[in-house]
């Protein structure tokens, strides 16, 4: 599928899925053609406000987006001003509406946050929350939204509210897909289908069918793709629900264009054209007059492809349609490049690289860039070609980076948000102590009185009122052993969350701490790299050093990242048999570098099929910092071996002696313990103090032991047991 298509394709499947405010696809009218607005905004009471909520829904759906956020605002002012708390949430909730179809999601957040902070039923609770994750989700931070999705989904189950619930697991669908999460996608897309089945809505029947028509398709399972999508189609033509017509015959173009099925396509595309054309949709013809330029092209027929993609630039150009504008250029390039015409297809995708620095769009220009060095390179012009490819890479990795960081900072907002969620659960719960306590003292009261009452009245009464009393103590030591309870479980969540901002503080610690100077250095290496002239030998050995600090920096994160899933969801085995020498080599290539460095000798003493029951992945890394931790601490011109030895209890004893310095007295009780601690190595090498913990957690989490042996200045040898292969469990190439 092209990239116009997906690009396209997701901000319509967003916009469906998120929102339940109509798609306008059409400009604002201009102040000429707008009539004059007519609502009278003196009275100030409840009335009003509900008034004019209805009013702002007209606005929107005559598109003027202005005019309805200007009456927004002047409703949630007044709603503020007579504390009118149902009224100020719907507007604060209609406006996060606004923001969200204007893609302005800083304030689509804002309004969303507000609205769930006067929230005072799990109803409102719910559309809050939902309007939040709509906010994260078109916003690209996926992570975050999927968190809320969960919680929403869980309130509308409570509510048993199907129709909602199924709305909310197109939404969780959703995000997964642009996660590249297809499992989970398609698991809540079928449950969202079968779901809308026994509700008989056929508006969600054809939308989901669609939407998973279109994920199987970017699955590259044309067959499921093909069944779903005509499954939407006929529901959409029974039941004449136009929007999904127009979206089903887009995507079964898009199906048999990839499919070669040329014919097909082409009266697929036609079928949305025509509709698109009827109700004046310019984008939406725009998009597929493109698609249509990309059918052409794949005959073979350049000329009809090149009426088509000037056809769409100018029809973008008309109204300055910015994704229209980047491919309808990047399609002339594309066909010039086919034809051979490589000067031409130059300067079309400068163009396009210019368009892609008018709009601040990073992935076009990269796009932009690799277009430009695959014509150069075609054309032979070698010395161009390398320039815009090391521009490409250079982009590409600024990118990445950029994407780290900010899947990075989601779940940090993510773990910030369970934190306050958890705070807030903590105050409730002490609120209510409070509570029940205040209702002890008035019950005490009142029985003391009754009491009273009962003795002075008459003595006659003196065994009833006993009884009662007798019951009212019971009562009380129910009471106390409820809050005593209640104690005890607030007391859990305190220590729970302190143990939460241990390791928040602990993993920044080491991040900051042991991940700075390994990137100061690859930062230095680089800059000699690019501004000194270098001799062959200078060359050579800062790439030695640079392939050394980016497999220690990947075998620290490797720890991180280990050490935080253990720490935060546990540990899941995926259990499976596979050869234990052949996981040993693998890890073995990986270090080869490192003990080149050192000239140290690897040594393998395992027995060819050794099979081993166990996490694969898990015990790679096991292997991987036991090896690093021996190279680490050798004496250069030594030696280290791996050796295994089958026991009679049908396990494996694993192996790892080095000839370095040994362990410390003092550091001996800190291995393998929560403690974090660190040393240099023989070369000054430094690690995260994590990977032994993570060693022993993972081999005791397989049902094995880990100990070590070591001298001082004399080496050290680990050993950890591992279960051996079963006769009924078949091996597995790992």
């Amino acid at each position: 599928m092209d990239s116009l298509q997906k690009s396209l394709l997701k901000g319509l499947f967003l916009a469906l899925c998120l929102t339940s405010a109509p798609i306008i696809l059409y400009g604002q009218l201009s102040p000429v053609d707008q009539p004059e607005i007519n609502f009278d905004y003196s009275v100030e009471e409840r009335a009003t406000i509900d008034s004019l909520e209805a009013f702002i829904e007209d606005l929107l759906m005559k598109n003027r987006l202005t005019d309805a956020h200007e009456w927004s605002h002047k409703g949630l002012r007044m709603a503020r001003k007579i504390g009118y708390r149902e009224g100020e949430f719907r507007v604060a909730l209609q406006m996060a509406s606004q923001f969200l179809d204007r893609n302005m999601i800083d304030s689509t957040l804002y309004y969303s946050e507000f609205a769930l902070e006067i929230a005072d039923s799990d109803y409102e609770q719910k559309q809050a929350l939902n309007s939040l994750a709509n906010g994260y989700a078109k916003s690209g931070r996926s992570i975050i939204a999927i968190d809320l999705y969960e919680q929403v989904l869980s309130i509308a189950d409570s509510l048993r509210s199907d129709q909602y619930t199924v709305g909310v697991m197109m939404n969780l669908a959703t995000a997964y897909a642009l996660l590249g999460e297809n499992n989970e996608a398609l698991q809540y897309y079928l449950e969202a289908l079968d779901r809308s089945e026994e509700m008989e809505n056929y508006e969600f029947i054809a939308l989901i069918t669609n939407n998973l028509g279109q994920r199987f398709s970017e699955m590259e399972n044309a067959e499921q793709s093909e069944f779903y999508l005509k499954r939407s189609l006929d529901v959409s033509e029974e039941h004449q629900i136009i929007s999904n017509l127009v979206r089903v015959h887009l995507n079964l173009g898009n199906l048999y264009l990839d499919l070669e099925r040329f014919d097909e396509a082409e009266e697929s595309y036609q079928t949305a054209l025509n509709y698109h054309q009827s109700s004046g949709n310019e984008p939406g013809k725009i998009q597929v007059l493109y698609n249509l330029g990309r059918l052409f092209a794949a005959k073979s027929e350049y000329s009809t492809a090149r009426e088509h993609f000037e056809n769409a630039l100018e029809s973008s150009q008309k109204i300055n349609l910015q994704l229209g504008l980047y491919y309808s250029t990047s399609g002339l390039g594309d066909l010039e490049k086919t034809r051979g015409n490589y000067e031409r297809a130059i300067e079309w995708y400068l163009e396009t690289l210019e368009l892609s620095d008018q709009f601040d769009n990073q992935s076009h220009k990269l796009s932009a860039y690799n277009n430009i060095y695959q014509v150069y390179k075609q054309s032979g012009n070698n010395s161009q070609a390398l320039e815009w490819l090391e521009r490409h890479n250079e982009l590409n990795e600024e990118i990445r980076s950029t994407e780290k960081d900010r899947i990075t900072a989601q779940y940090e907002t993510k773990f910030n948000l369970r934190q306050a969620e958890q705070e807030k659960q903590i105050i409730q719960a002490q609120q209510e102590q409070q509570q029940a306590e205040l209702e002890q003292q008035r019950w005490i009261i009142v029985t003391a009185l009754v009491g009273i009452t009962f003795l002075l009245i008459a003595g006659a009464v003196l065994i009833r009122v006993n009884r009662k009393r007798k019951t009212a103590n019971l009562k009380l030591i129910e009471t106390n052993e409820s809050l005593k309870q209640l104690n005890r479980t607030v007391q859990k969540q305190k220590e729970e969350l302190e143990r939460l901002n241990n390791i928040k503080t602990k993993l920044f610690a080491i991040i900051a701490h042991d991940l700075r100077a390994p990137l100061s250095s690859l930062q230095s290496l680089l800059y000699l790299l690019r501004e000194h002239d270098l001799s062959e030998e200078e060359t050579h050995k800062l790439t030695s050093n640079l392939e050394k600090n980016m497999l220690e920096n990947s075998s620290m994160m490797d720890n991180l990242l280990g050490w935080a899933k253990s720490q935060m969801n546990g540990i899941n085995l995926d259990k499976r048999v596979f050869d234990l020498k052949l996981c040993v080599e693998s890890v073995l290539d990986q270090f080869k570098l490192q003990a080149e460095n050192k000239n140290i000798t690897l040594n393998v003493d395992v027995p060819e099929n050794s099979n081993i029951y166990a996490d694969y992945d898990l015990m790679k890394l096991v292997l991987r910092n036991l090896i690093a931790n021996a190279i680490k601490f050798s004496y250069n011109d030594t030696e280290i071996r791996i050796l295994s030895e089958k026991r009679d209890d049908n396990t494996y004893r694993v192996s790892v002696s080095d000839s370095g310095t040994g362990i410390a007295e003092e550091n001996r009780a800190k291995i393998f313990t929560d403690e974090y601690f660190t040393s240099q190595g023989t070369n000054r090498e430094k690690g995260t103090g994590l990977g032994l913990n993570l060693c022993k957690e993972y081999v005791e989490k397989h049902g094995g032991e880990i100990w070590f042996e070591t001298e001082k200045d004399g080496g050290t040898t680990f050993h950890f047991t591992i279960a051996a292969k079963m006769n009924s469990e078949e091996l597995v190439n790992a």
